[in-house]
């Protein structure tokens, strides 16, 4: 009778242990999923603002040498998430 009781508990034991391990698995798998549609998201906004730079720089009354040197300075100056450069 003990050994059947020991042997339930250590089933119990060993299924809430397997079920904390697939419960942590599927939320660190989210996780990972949210953290880069969010990366993929920051990247996608600043190329969509570059672009509108851009145009504008292009519609300026001014020499092509000039909109050339002050969309460069424009690139080089962009970065994402404090860090990371364009």
């Amino acid at each position: 009778m003990r050994f059947d009781i020991r042997k339930l508990i250590y089933i119990l034991i060993a299924v809430f242990v397997s079920s904390i391990a697939v419960i942590s698995f599927y939320n660190i798998t989210l996780l990972k999923e949210k953290i880069y549609n969010e990366k993929k998201k920051s990247i996608k906004n600043i190329v969509q603002t570059t672009f509108s730079a851009i145009e504008y720089y292009q519609k300026l009354p001014i020499p092509d040498q000039q909109k050339k040197k002050l969309i460069k300075q424009l690139i080089n100056s962009l970065r994402f998430e404090k860090n990371n450069y364009f």
